[in-house]
Parts: structure tokens; sequence; C-alpha cells
């Protein structure tokens, strides 16, 4: 009799166990594409930003169990993330926005900033659906001194961790390349402009 009820259960069990799985995000399981902001079709980076992304893709490469894999296609991305500006202090930090093009109708992020932060603001888009991740990092024993310190790579390594987040707490919204819903509190960006961003 006893071996009768296992017999039955076992395939219950085997497919509330699939369904569990599915339902949990995979390592890797969506991809993002990391770039400079494009202006008149070209990249408007420089080896700042280069850098930046070059940081943001190592931490992701290295991070164990990651939600998402890097890919240099645009095209077969879930996720596009533009790494938009870097620089140090509030004033640099405020005038960021003037890139509307990126910024505008973006989830922005409310990031204390003082004149020895070293920061990087970073635009992250799913379908229409836009949010900033900056990545900060501010000595206080610096001394006035605008060396970095590893500064970059520390804002990096937020950019990338806080993205890693993001897709995990919403990967069963995203789907392929689809926006979480509005309808689940998701702020939703008006759609892109045609043709090429301009500042």
């Amino acid at each position: 009799m006893i071996r009768r009820y296992v017999a039955l259960l076992f395939p219950l069990v085997i497919v509330f166990t699939t369904m569990a799985e599915a339902q949990a995000p995979k390592p890797g399981g969506f991809t993002v594409f990391i770039s400079a902001p494009q202006r008149d079709g070209f990249f408007d980076t420089s080896k700042d930003i280069q850098d930046s992304i070059k940081d943001i893709k190592n931490v992701l490469a290295k991070e164990k169990n990651s939600p998402v894999t890097v890919t240099d296609v645009r095209d077969r991305a879930d996720i596009v993330l533009t790494v938009v500006q870097r620089g140090v202090g509030a004033q640099s930090y405020g005038d960021r926005v003037s890139f509307k093009s990126y910024y505008g109708g973006t989830a922005l992020e409310n990031t204390p900033i003082v004149a020895s932060t070293f920061w990087v603001s970073t635009v992250m888009q799913v379908g229409k659906y836009k949010k900033e991740f900056t990545g900060k990092y501010t000595n206080t024993d610096s001394g006035g001194s605008t060396q970095s310190f590893g500064a970059w790579r520390s804002c990096g390594d937020q950019i990338a961790k806080n993205l890693s987040s993001w897709v995990t707490a919403n990967a069963g919204l995203i789907g392929r390349g689809a926006a979480p819903s509005t309808a689940r509190g998701a702020v939703a960006a008006p759609a892109p402009a045609r043709g090429a961003p301009k500042k």
C-alpha cells in the first residue's frame, strides 16, 4: 500500500519541483548590453566611459550565479545599460540630467553627492522602462585630493550589483525583453524619440 502511494505521489513531486525551478531566476537567464550613449549614429564615448564599461562587465563576469550575461550584440539583449556620464562633485552630478535623451522619463536616483564624491551614472532600459543606477565613492580622508584610489572601480562594482539585484527581483516580470508591468507599480518612461538621441 505504501509503495502504491509513493508511486502516485512521485510524479506530483516532479511536477512541483519543475514548476519551482521554472519560476526561479536562472544564472545568466537574461542578457545585458552595456555601452556608451549614442549620438548621431556614433558612440559618444571617452576613455573614462570605456573604463567604467569595462569595470561593470568585469564584476558581472565574476559574479557567482549572476542573473545576467553580457552580450556584445544589442539586438540580442533583454536589458540595455548605458554608461552615460561620470564625474566628481555635486555640480557635475546635477548637470548630468541635461542629457535628456537618456534621463528624460527615467526614474532617477536621489544620491547624496559632495565635492569629493566620485560618481558614475548609468541608465538601464527594459522595453519602455528606464531606471538610473549610480555608483559613488567618497574618500573622507582624501584631504581634498581628486585622485581616484580605486574609486571608479568601486562605482562600477555598485552598479553591477544593483543591476543584478534588480533583475533578480523582477525576473518574473521582465519576460524576454518586456518591461515590468506598470500595473504592479513600476514607473514606465515615454518611448524614446525616433532617430539618434541628441544631447
